[in-house]
């Protein structure tokens, strides 16, 4: 999706990607029992690794 999004041109650099990710995932909600239980914890590991990426490259 990142190579996608960039071959047409709404995004342009690693941290455009990193935001839009960041929003999208804090933005997202599971609607079912099972995606509740069984996929949101890894959504919010994702979402950790983000905004991980995002700092690390705010203090570069």
């Amino acid at each position: 999706l990142y190579n996608e999004m960039k071959a047409q041109g709404f995004i342009e650099t690693e941290r455009e990607w990193n935001l839009t990710q960041k929003v999208f995932l804090e933005n997202h909600r599971y609607h079912t029992d099972f995606g509740k239980t069984k996929r949101e914890e890894k959504k919010q590991e994702n979402l950790a690794g983000v905004i991980n990426k995002l700092q690390k490259k705010k203090e570069s």
